[in-house]
């Protein structure tokens, strides 16, 4: 084949390349929208290690009340509600949460008896509705001092305290992503206000009366 033949080729080639990576670039990215739940407000998304590798999507809100504190008194009370979209069937790491397809979790505040306030993190089986203890521990505050929230709010962090964590959850060894969502948080709450950094391994948190808490283990 003579050169300017191969040149014709190859020119075809590179353009068609190109036209196809732009096509590629052009096509819109679903995004998953945000779950309407009764009762549930300031719903918001955080991307989470997966179980598997990777990340997922985790959507988390709260139902509108009292803010909590660490020695709480009187009837349970429903704090707030968690679902991971599960991309590729994946769960999400640290505490292991199903897919949405397969469950749903809230976490609920009780008095342990003692003078100390329990979370209990429920699995709501979506067809069903039937409620299944997952996990549970003390809430813990998580800094000496911080200005309340006006409203509950809750998110994924690490706190400057040092905390007990079950021994169960599950950490990304990175030690570049500990000192990122040590750093970071990234929160959603009645306010509809969200801060959105990275804590992709971090525990769960909350507002409450000592501003700023965290559901930690027993001990």
């Amino acid at each position: 084949m003579k050169k300017e033949r191969w040149g014709r080729v190859c020119t075809i080639t590179v353009v068609g390349i190109m036209m196809t990576a732009v096509l590629k670039a052009c096509t819109p990215v679903t995004v998953a929208p945000r779950p309407v739940v009764e009762g549930v407000v300031g719903v918001s998304e955080f991307p989470r290690d997966a179980l598997e590798g990777g990340r997922v999507t985790v959507f988390g809100g709260v139902v509108p009340g009292p803010l909590p504190d660490t020695n709480m008194a009187g009837p349970p009370t429903t704090l707030a509600w968690f679902s991971n979209l599960g991309e590729e069937g994946k769960h999400e790491r640290r505490y292991g949460l199903k897919p949405n397809s397969q469950a749903q979790y809230e976490i609920v505040l009780s008095s342990d008896g003692s003078g100390r306030t329990k979370w209990t993190m429920n699995e709501i089986n979506p067809a069903t509705k039937v409620r299944t203890s997952f996990r549970s521990g003390r809430v813990w505050a998580c800094e000496d001092y911080h200005r309340p929230a006006a409203a509950r709010e809750v998110g994924f962090r690490d706190c400057p305290r040092r905390v007990p964590y079950d021994s169960t959850e599950r950490r990304s060894i990175s030690i570049g992503n500990q000192l990122t969502s040590f750093a970071n948080y990234i929160k959603g709450g009645e306010t509809g206000s969200e801060t959105r950094l990275s804590a992709e391994d971090g525990p769960i948190w909350i507002s409450c009366t000592s501003g700023c808490c965290t559901l930690g283990a027993y001990n």
